[in-house]
């Protein structure tokens, strides 16, 4: 009997993720892990490059083309993952590492890690802003059948997300990091350890709350962008012409999608024409503990920081509705929302 045709799968790519000793250089050095593979669908890994072709136009009056020249090797590694807590339900904590499958992508995007009662009943670990950030190198792994797996390789890396969530459904985090493009080479494939539980929460019983009235609107979509630019830092002395690359400003967002309701009940439209007042906002996703994650602005769940920037009419699901744009404002630094997984 003839075995059947051999191809690469597009479900079995992965994201390898570590961060670097020193910054910029492999940590891997071409061999990793099933413990550095990211919780990832692999549907929607998708690397783009920025064009490093120097056009040659010394042509001497002909057309066409002369041989290009080249320019720096940088990429954007994009992907997408659900959220979920702890694996196995285990007590957060830093020694041994117990962490939510989306930690590392999370402090690649400029964001501090701190546990609270680590290790125990009531383990919880908290992300927010910090100003002493983190790089990464990211492995982009094809398996290729009957031999070695391809692999794309970026050093440096640092990024930005999204968290975004539908109303009864799971939500998912959407990164995009930016690195060197170090090389393409093949390696080892290694298999990743799946693990079935907990289950990925859904986007139920909220608990969506905001302003001094705890004002609680049906709202069906729920976006928050971190809104992270990362900037590269050209170099004459560095190989590629790129020393590096940095989280050089954040513009966080929240959008909102609230039915329509009277100005008396909700004071969208006074927010947006006045800028104030600011207003507090709590949500979350899941409910059990150890497999919750609570979104928070400002940072400490209680200040009010969120201004009405965007307050635009709209519509979903035959119903009109009104799209909400809340900026995150930092009242001290780095205080203007926190991710709390307990």
């Amino acid at each position: 009997m003839a075995p059947e045709f051999s191809a690469p799968l597009e479900l079995e790519k992965q994201i390898v993720m570590r961060t670097e000793a020193t910054a910029g250089v492999d940590v891997f050095g071409g061999t990793y892990t099933a413990a550095d593979i990211i919780e990832v669908d692999a549907r929607s890994i998708r690397v783009i490059n920025d064009p490093n072709e120097i056009e040659n136009l010394i042509l001497k009056g002909n057309l066409g083309r002369a041989p290009s020249l080249k320019g720096p090797r940088v990429s954007r590694i994009d992907f997408r993952m659900p959220i979920r807590g702890s694996i196995a339900g285990a007590f957060y904590d830093d020694t041994p590492e117990v962490v939510p499958p989306a930690d590392r992508p999370l402090r690649a995007c400029r964001l501090g890690r701190a546990f609270t009662s680590a290790g125990t009943v009531g383990s919880k670990v908290e992300y927010k802003p910090t100003s002493t950030g983190e790089v990464f190198t990211i492995y982009v792994v094809q398996p290729v059948p009957g031999g070695a797996a391809w692999s794309r390789q970026f050093v440096g890396c640092q990024g930005t997300g999204r968290l975004v969530g539908i109303a009864g459904e799971g939500m998912f985090a959407e990164f995009s990091m930016i690195g060197s493009f170090e090389e393409e080479a093949d390696i080892t494939f290694v298999n990743g350890t799946l693990t079935l539980t907990p289950q990925f929460p859904t986007l139920v019983s909220a608990a969506f709350q905001i302003g001094a009235g705890n004002y609680a609107p049906r709202i069906r979509n729920v976006a928050f962008d971190m809104g992270q630019r990362v900037g590269r830092l050209p170099s004459i002395n560095a190989s590629t012409g790129v020393g590096g690359f940095k989280v050089v400003d954040r513009r966080p967002t929240l959008v909102i999608d609230p039915e329509v309701d009277r100005e008396a009940n909700s004071g969208w439209y006074a927010a947006f024409r006045d800028g104030s007042p600011l207003k507090d906002c709590t949500y979350q996703l899941g409910d059990s503990a150890l497999n919750r994650l609570k979104f928070q602005f400002a940072s400490d769940g209680a200040t009010a920081n969120l201004q009405v920037i965007g307050h635009e009419l709209d519509s979903r699901d035959d119903l009109s509705a009104f799209r909400i744009t809340l900026l995150p404002s930092i009242q001290s630094g780095n205080d203007d929302w926190s991710l709390l997984f307990d």
